[in-house]
Order: structure tokens, then C-alpha cells, then sequence
């Protein structure tokens, strides 16, 4: 797209559209920031990093996220203030079904006042209904977190203000940092016109990375 600036410092990843500040529109129709397991993505207010998924079981299975939210303004303000709503935080399978975080216990997060510079390290959860048989508990492929792109009118956020026209992040939990800088390795290749045969295959976890990979990746 036309316009778009795209900044990498060390790992956090920051896009900013044209005319990110007179955005409108459908959200549907405004792709969300894209990342993968480990990344940091920073939509001009928040930088979320997601650093772990496990499977959890207690009375009833679920999975837990775990993530790191910073703040990345000046001001001091919490999450519910810039954009957070609990039934946009979901995980996402490869057959297109979600699944909502546990309303309750994501409070922990939204209500959390962070200071300038400030974070929160903190497991999400995501649980199935009770009942659920083992056979049906599958392994999530995204996390979505949608992202309300107004800002409260508090005295404390006055200026603060997305960089971008949809906040959303949309983060692959099947690659990690080195996948999926392989990925973009081969999408760079392909739009280059570069022959097939010098494309990077995305290693995946637990397979070791061959040398001349990982130093091209690193």
C-alpha cells in the first residue's frame, strides 16, 4: 500500500498508515497489525508482546496466553481508557471458530493504571464450557485483539492518540520470531521476481535452524 511506513527497532515492529488520524470507516475494511509469537507490536499507545501459550485445565480446559502490555505514551492511563474491551480479546482456530477471554479474570489487565513506559505481564485465559470432551480441544492458531480506536476525554489522556486507523493486532502463535522472518524472506523473494529455488522454507518449532538460515534471519 501506497504510503505505509514500517519501522523495526530491534524486535518491536510499528506500522503507520496514510492519514492514520482521519481514519473511518468499517473495521473490517482496515487490516489490524500483524505479528507473531514473541513480537512486539506497538499501535502508537500500546506495545504487546505475546510471550507463551499453554494448555490449562482446572474445573474446565481453556488456554492460557500469556502477555506483556506497555504503555507507550506519555501519560499515565489503563488499558479500558484506550481502546480495551473484553469481548474483543479472542483466539482464533484454523477452522475460522474463536474463542472469548474469560471476562473476569482479563480485568486484571483493562483496569491495570500504568505509567508512562509501564507494563503488565499477565496469563489471559480462554476457557472451553464445561463438559468439553479432550477430542474437542483444539490448538488455537491466532490471538485477535480488537482494539476500539477512540481514546477516553480525560484531563490524564489529552494527546494520547493511536498512530495508526485501526489499533487492532492480529498475532500468529503457530511462528515465532525466526519463522516468521522467514516468511517475509520468501515474500520479499517472490515479489523480487527471485527464483523458487533460493526461497527460505519457515522452520518450525523444535526443528533446528540450518547456519547460512539463521544468519540471514539474525
Amino acid at each position: 500500500m501506497a504510503g505505509v511506513k514500517v519501522v523495526r527497532s530491534s524486535s518491536v515492529l510499528s506500522v503507520t498508515l496514510p492519514n492514520a488520524g482521519a481514519a473511518t470507516g468499517g473495521a473490517s475494511s482496515r487490516p489490524s497489525l500483524e505479528g507473531c509469537l514473541g513480537e512486539t507490536l506497538f499501535n502508537g499507545v500500546w506495545c504487546v508482546k505475546t510471550l507463551k501459550l499453554e494448555a490449562i485445565k482446572t474445573d474446565r480446559p481453556g488456554w492460557g496466553l500469556t502477555i506483556e502490555i506497555r504503555n507507550g505514551t506519555k501519560a499515565t492511563i489503563a488499558p479500558w481508557e484506550a481502546g480495551w474491551v473484553t469481548e474483543g480479546v479472542q483466539l482464533a482456530f484454523s477452522d475460522a471458530t474463536t474463542i472469548s477471554v474469560d471476562g473476569m479474570d482479563v480485568q486484571k489487565v483493562t483496569f491495570a493504571t500504568l505509567p508512562a513506559g509501564g507494563a503488565i505481564t499477565h496469563q489471559l485465559k480462554f476457557f472451553y464450557p464445561f463438559g468439553t470432551p479432550d477430542a474437542e480441544i483444539k490448538k488455537p492458531v491466532k490471538f485477535l485483539l480488537e482494539l476500539k480506536d477512540n481514546i477516553g476525554d480525560s484531563t490524564h489522556t489529552k494527546g494520547v492518540a493511536f498512530s495508526v486507523p485501526n489499533p487492532s493486532l492480529r498475532v500468529r502463535l503457530a511462528f515465532g520470531l525466526l519463522e516468521m522472518r522467514a516468511e517475509r524472506v520468501n515474500r520479499a523473494t517472490n515479489s523480487s521476481g527471485s527464483s523458487p529455488s533460493h526461497q527460505l522454507e519457515p522452520q518450525r518449532a523444535g526443528q533446528p535452524l540450518e547456519p547460512n538460515l539463521r544468519a540471514r534471519l539474525e
